[in-house]
């Protein structure tokens, strides 16, 4: 749970390419719901992306909203231990639509460039007030978790070695339920058969 300063502040840092777990039933791409309902954000499971695919529009939070494949994130989040968990994605500024596309234009980036997209990317975590002794990090996709192994050098013994987690990219292949509940059983979270329907049928 956030102050009302101290979510402002994550709101003019952060705002422009990240987004909170929680979706207006009626209007999808609605962010104030998100602004409405700040008691329940939290940085307890942080959901990374590899980047926008899109242009976002000029709203806050606008990310992860609206696209192809967004609503399979939207039922998983909406089980209680998920919603308002904090979204965003590794590489803000790089819009495009193919993640082999954004792989060969980051590839031509010298180390350092690398560098500092894994130090901003630790100042977030640090700002959201991430703690890796008791939070998760699940890493969407396989492009983001190569990328992760590859240049975010960490030692056996840090927690926030411990608490990333993989999986596949909710734009990926495969049935709604079978992602939601598969992310659901990585993350260990106990659900009902008829969780996934029930969940669905509240954004009809």
């Amino acid at each position: 749970m956030y102050s009302m300063p101290k979510y402002n502040e994550l709101r003019k840092q952060f705002g422009n390419f990240a987004s909170w777990a929680i979706w207006d039933k009626n209007k999808e791409y609605d962010t104030e719901i998100i602004d409405k309902n700040i008691k329940i954000l939290h940085s307890n499971f942080v959901f990374v992306g590899l980047n926008p695919s899109k242009n976002l529009r000029k709203v806050k939070w606008s990310n992860f909203r609206g696209g192809k494949h967004d609503r399979k994130l939207k039922y998983a989040c909406e089980i209680d231990c998920l919603r308002g968990s904090y979204l965003t994605d590794l590489f803000k500024n790089f819009t495009k639509k193919s993640s082999s596309e954004l792989k060969k234009e980051i590839d031509k980036k010298n180390k350092n460039f690398i560098k500092k997209v894994f130090k901003d990317f630790q100042s977030e975590l640090d700002k959201i007030c991430f703690n890796p002794q008791k939070g998760k990090i699940i890493l969407l996709g396989d492009t983001v978790q190569k990328f992760f192994k590859k240049h975010f050098k960490l030692n056996d013994n840090d927690p926030l070695k411990k608490c990333i987690l993989n999986y596949k990219h909710y734009g990926c292949w495969g049935t709604d339920k079978d992602w939601v509940e598969g992310l659901w059983d990585k993350l260990v979270i106990k659900y009902k058969v008829n969780s996934f329907e029930n969940i669905k049928k509240l954004y009809k």
